[in-house]
């Protein structure tokens, strides 16, 4: 069990103990969503949100929403001005939107009861994404100048609980601070998955190798899996430190600075974790599956064979399972056997918990809805951080400060 989540929950931090009425709220959302033409499409994550937006809204409060949109430098990087539209959408009411660089304090002011103003970008601040303890970050003029204009502070996503960043920490040593019914959500779903009779199977995949293999590591040396089952680079990374050659993708692996990491996959494939049996290449624009003994192959592999995919499955189909990252490039419709096969099995599981980001997003591509599991996440680094028992930077300045104010 993760404790820090268990405490969390076990304090009186949801938003049913906090006074709204005509209170000042300052509520830290994650509206951050896919980008097409420099404008944001409605997600999850906006329509989720935008539920505790209205519940806020309805009760009287006074709602400053902040959040973030991509990352400098990247192309979804954008304002959150078009954001405010789509929440407008759904909630059938104006949402006000300011910009950093105009009269905010005073529109913040001049909020009325069930009012709402969404503040630009968060990351367009210079200093939002600098990792610092809660008490520098609180010592922020904007900050300062923010807090002294509120009532309360209301965290309500996992997926930046795990950032030390001025918008996610800063706040917490100021105002009374809470959880808002999205991030309550999260963390019950977890400790769900990890509370089980039986300890959870994880399945691990994605293409993010050195998170992945950090999450592992940890959840092996705490005996919270009964087994890990990789797929994806993570499995490929496994059966390249059995010393086996898989054939031209090696060379982009080493290019990405991944291929390094395949001995320490090895190591925790001799302890309790699965590495696949087959792979799935493509050579001459098709799909050709190779066993172990068939290796090294011509073409980039792109997906777990069916060997691998049937007996995964099967052990999927039998108990509770944690799974993050998809078990190939299932954008290529010939390599969307393997994912499509691990969603299958989860959706008939004891207990599936789903973790978010492109994991969400492959599932609901594929064709499978958040009903068919027992939970998917909105979260990605921060959800794997927290199924491995990680603490979560944000959780922990929330119970310290509120502690502090007993």
């Amino acid at each position: 069990m993760n404790e820090q989540i268990r405490e969390v929950l076990s304090r009186k931090l949801t938003l049913e103990n906090a006074e709204l009425e005509n209170r000042t709220v300052i509520l830290r959302v994650d509206l951050n969503s896919p980008v097409k033409n420099k404008k944001p499409l409605m997600s999850k994550r906006i329509i989720e949100h935008s539920k505790t937006i209205k519940k806020l809204s309805d009760l009287g409060a006074k709602v400053v929403v902040l959040s973030h949109q991509g990352r400098p430098g990247r192309e979804d990087f954008i304002s959150l001005k078009e954001h405010a539209k789509l929440i407008e959408k759904i909630l059938g009411k104006e949402v006000r939107f300011c910009t950093w660089d105009g009269p905010f304090l005073k529109k913040i002011e001049e909020l009325g009861p069930g009012e709402i103003i969404l503040m630009e970008n968060t990351r367009f601040l210079p200093f939002e994404s600098s990792e610092e303890n809660p008490e520098k970050h609180a010592a922020q003029p904007l900050i300062k100048e923010l807090a002294k204009r509120a009532n309360l502070f209301v965290l309500d996503a996992l997926s930046v609980a795990h950032r030390k960043h001025a918008s996610v920490v800063g706040f917490i040593p100021l105002l009374m601070s809470f959880i808002g019914p999205v991030l309550e959500k999260e963390l019950r779903a977890i400790s769900n998955a990890l509370e089980q009779e039986e300890k959870p199977i994880f399945c691990l995949g994605g293409a993010k190798p050195e998170d992945t293999l950090k999450v592992a590591k940890k959840v092996m040396n705490k005996h919270l899996a009964k087994a890990i089952l990789f797929c994806g680079i993570p499995g490929e990374l496994c059966i390249i430190g059995s010393k086996m050659k898989i054939g031209p993708k090696e060379k982009w692996l080493k290019e990405k600075g991944m291929l390094e990491l395949a001995s320490e996959y090895r190591k925790l494939i001799e302890v309790s974790a699965y590495a696949p049996v087959d792979l799935a290449f493509e050579e001459n624009y098709e799909r050709v599956e190779r066993t172990l003994a068939m290796f090294p192959g011509k073409g980039f592999s792109y997906d777990i064979g069916s060997y691998t995919a049937e007996y995964y499955a099967s052990i999927i189909r039998k108990n509770p399972v944690i799974m993050n990252g998809t078990a190939g490039m299932y954008e290529k419709e010939d390599f969307a056997y393997g994912t499509r096969k691990l969603f299958e099995a989860a959706s008939k599981s004891k207990h599936a918990l789903l973790g978010g980001g492109d994991t969400a997003s492959a599932a609901f591509s594929l064709g499978f809805k958040n009903e068919e599991f027992s939970y998917v996440s909105l979260s990605g680094k921060a959800f794997l951080k927290a199924v491995a028992c990680e603490p979560l930077a944000a959780l922990d300045a929330i119970l310290t400060f509120s502690s502090n104010r007993k």
